[in-house]
């Protein structure tokens, strides 16, 4: 599974520097091949799929025979990913070295810039991804034999330059 996902990664956006870095490369990688593992595509079953809740945790779907499927990765999924891990890495702030947090916290400052901590960056990555795969995951569909891809309106390397 992720040597799938790394092939689609080590393509991302060859134009933009800033995805060339192999700290980049890893966090996309990660990323995806964890929502991947975490999101079985419920087209390979054999038997009608049953949706597990359990409290407090996100549904996992599985087979019928109790087993998960193929992983949901699709080629181009990578290009989704990539914009939310450049803007988030982007948009970082410097988080102050001591000092008081529980006050820094109780500030519109330090709210922004808890919001916005670097070490939180591949979680919310993550977490901004999932959300938009629950509406673009239709676009990922197989359809015969193939897949159908459709990239948004406005999502183009372009978007990255300056």
């Amino acid at each position: 599974m992720r040597n799938l996902v790394e092939i689609d990664v080590n393509r991302i956006y060859p134009e933009v520097p800033f995805f060339e870095a192999q700290h980049i490369r890893t966090r996309i990688t990660d990323i995806l091949t964890i929502w991947a593992l975490e999101n079985p595509d419920p087209s390979e079953y054999d038997t009608p799929p049953l949706t597990l809740v359990p409290a407090g945790i996100r549904p996992l779907t599985v087979g019928g025979d109790g087993c998960s499927s193929e992983p949901a990765y699709r080629q181009g999924m990578h290009e989704l990913l990539a914009p939310l891990v450049y803007v988030l890495e982007r948009e970082q702030c410097a988080q102050p070295e001591g000092g008081d947090d529980a006050v820094e916290r109780s500030t519109d400052m330090g709210i922004l810039r808890l919001q916005l901590d670097g070490r939180y960056a591949e979680h919310d990555a993550y977490l901004l991804f999932t959300k938009m795969m629950e509406v673009m995951v239709d676009y990922f569909a197989p359809v015969g034999d193939g897949h159908v891809v459709c990239m948004p309106p406005g999502l183009s390397p372009r978007a990255f330059a300056g």
